[in-house]
């Protein structure tokens, strides 16, 4: 486990590589058990019924070694900047006033919120290219009571075009050693969530 205890140094530099792949705005593609964790945790019915309604976004960037996460909803808003291994205050999107700890522990952002002699785990993690979230009170059940799913914001169809574009660059600079695969001309043959990609940039499609 890195940046707990003040065991193991972790550098700036160590900070991006191992946290690189967290970085950049996620939005909510599925949703399971939020409920019953919410439930576990007390938050009233209402609460939770505005909660389960929401489709939050998620923003990880970083500026020197300190980590910040923004998430924003219909709901409610919030965000936290911290450095790994070291506690901070903080206040959820249901009010609570936590202590919390991040970690990077085998390749999870492990969180770990503590308030009135209660405590509960957060663990973001990589799979399959989109960030799930998973949840439970650490008193609690062994398994995770609620887990949220992320989809990166940045669509197919943007991903082709810098690719495109990378490829005349390089081919223009003649560079040795990037990879043959990517030379070429390519044609686009199919499209996910471009309408959605154009509206966050405020774009309006005429077609």
């Amino acid at each position: 486990m890195l940046g707990q205890g003040g065991d193991i140094s972790v550098s700036t530099q160590q900070i991006l590589t191992m946290c690189d792949l967290f970085l950049g705005t996620w939005k909510l593609s599925s949703s399971e058990k939020f409920d019953d964790y919410m439930k576990a945790l007390g938050v009233s019915l209402a609460t939770r019924k505005l909660g389960s309604l929401t489709k939050p976004t998620v923003t990880i960037s970083i500026d020197g070694d300190v980590l910040t996460i923004q998430t924003k909803s219909t709901f409610k808003s919030t965000e936290v900047s911290f450095k790994l291994g070291e506690e901070f205050e903080e206040t959820t999107a249901d009010d609570r006033k936590t202590k919390s700890t991040v970690t990077l522990d085998d390749g999870s952002l492990t969180q770990v919120q503590k308030w009135n002699g209660k405590e509960t785990t957060i663990k973001r993690r990589l799979v399959d290219g989109k960030m799930v979230v998973g949840s439970k009170p650490t008193s609690g059940p062994t398994e995770e009571l609620q887990q949220h799913r992320y989809q990166n914001k940045l669509s197919p169809f943007y991903i082709i075009h810098l690719c495109e574009a990378a490829a005349v660059l390089v081919n223009a600079q003649q560079t040795p050693t990037t990879p043959e695969l990517f030379l070429g001309t390519w044609k686009l043959v199919s499209s996910e969530n471009f309408e959605e990609y154009m509206k966050e940039l405020g774009e309006t499609l005429l077609f």
